[in-house]
């Protein structure tokens, strides 16, 4: 094996390296998150209390009582908005910075669900200690969306894959030169972008280019599923350009 193959395989081995870990440490965190939602729950805030990172820099100035007090307001708001058993869907996690985020600490997003309502929780562990830094809760009580208009919007956004698809059949069968500059014109000149969330509807963004010859899905959880589709800009260019200039000059053309 030469030396460019073993230093790829040592990549390779760390990226997955870092990936076991990372995900091992989500199931874990994961896996406290239900048991101190369950506690709050049940109204045993001195179990909560024995779940947060109390050595942590940001308790310095928060007292046994205050947090207490907020768990209590957390449990109410629990209680009185979801119904029944509440699951835990993993919507995102981000590593400290130090900055907007303590060092040595991990935001993990979750999306609740109790069937009917939905709502996002957002918690901060200490990774030395693996114990809970801070919990919150936003977008209570937001009602469970229908995923039929969704997948239909899905279905329609094919259109623009399918046209850009086309304009490179025909540039293929064009006599343009540098064709290649051309195809990449089609598949990445898809922008504004229009964008779609069952929770949020509808947003227009200017600047986002979609990649993928014009589309792209994220599907994951209610709060994060979102279609995008981008306006194929290099597409419709070139498909104006061979079907509609066929008087041009040679040379224009060629271009």
């Amino acid at each position: 094996m030469n030396r460019n193959g073993f230093y790829f395989l040592l990549f390779v081995a760390l990226v997955f390296l870092n990936s076991c870990d990372y995900f091992s440490k989500a199931s874990v965190y994961e896996s406290k998150t239900e048991d101190v939602l369950e506690l709050l729950l049940d109204g045993d805030y001195e179990e909560v209390m024995a779940n947060m990172a109390w050595e942590s820099e940001s308790f310095q100035n928060t007292s046994e009582e205050d947090l207490k007090n907020g768990m209590m307001a957390l449990s109410e708001v629990l209680r009185k908005n979801f119904d029944g058993d509440i699951e835990l869907s993993f919507m995102d996690a981000k590593e400290g910075d130090g900055v907007n985020l303590p060092a040595h600490a991990t935001l993990i997003t979750y999306e609740l669900s109790d069937g009917r309502n939905l709502g996002v929780l957002d918690v901060i562990f200490d990774d030395s200690s693996g114990k809970m830094i801070t919990i919150s809760l936003r977008n209570v009580k937001e009602p469970k969306p229908s995923m039929s208009f969704f997948w239909l919007f899905g279905l329609l956004t094919l259109c623009v894959p399918a046209f850009n698809l086309y304009v490179i059949y025909l540039i293929k069968k064009s006599s343009v030169k540098r064709k290649w500059l051309k195809y990449l014109a089609v598949i990445f000149l898809n922008v504004p972008s229009l964008v779609y969330m069952p929770i949020g509807g509808f947003s227009l963004e200017l600047l986002s280019f979609q990649m993928l010859l014009g589309i792209s899905v994220h599907y994951v959880n209610y709060f994060g599923a979102a279609w995008a589709v981008g306006g194929p800009l290099g597409g419709a260019y070139w498909f104006w350009k061979l079907k509609f200039q066929k008087n041009a000059s040679v040379s224009e053309l060629l271009e």
